[in-house]
This record gives C-alpha cells, sequence and structure tokens, in this order.
C-alpha cells in the first residue's frame, strides 16, 4: 500500500528560504505541537491532512506539494 513520505530536503530547502532555523519555529508556523513536527521528520508519522494545511500555512508562497511524495 502505498504511504505519503515527507520529502526532507525541500523542506529544509523551504525552512532555509524562510529563515526557519528550529523544529519549535516551523512548528509554530504550522501551527501544530512541536512533537508533531519531531514525527514528521523522524519519519514516525506520515503526513496528514493536518501536517499538510501546517506546511501550506508555514509556506504559502512555496509548492508545498513537493514536499510530500508517495512511496
Amino acid at each position: 500500500m502505498a504511504r505519503l513520505t515527507l520529502n526532507r530536503a525541500t523542506l529544509e530547502r523551504y525552512m532555509k528560504a524562510e529563515n526557519i532555523t528550529t523544529r519549535r519555529q516551523l512548528a509554530q508556523r504550522m501551527n501544530v505541537d512541536p512533537s508533531t513536527v519531531t514525527r514528521l521528520l523522524d519519519g514516525t508519522q506520515s503526513p496528514g491532512p493536518g501536517a499538510i494545511a501546517g506546511f501550506r500555512r508555514a509556506f504559502p508562497n512555496r509548492d508545498t506539494n513537493k514536499l510530500t511524495s508517495l512511496t
């Protein structure tokens, strides 16, 4: 079964471009709990609708579709 996964390289580029240097800052911009960001980055949680909406909040001027892929 296909699984939605986070493209970490793209996320790191977007974070750098937006001067987001910590997981806590990313969580604040996404309006999610920092533990959610940790689980997403560690790969123990797949990006769901809440995370995808959060990425759109954090990176409103970027193509957030590039942050995830089906594997």
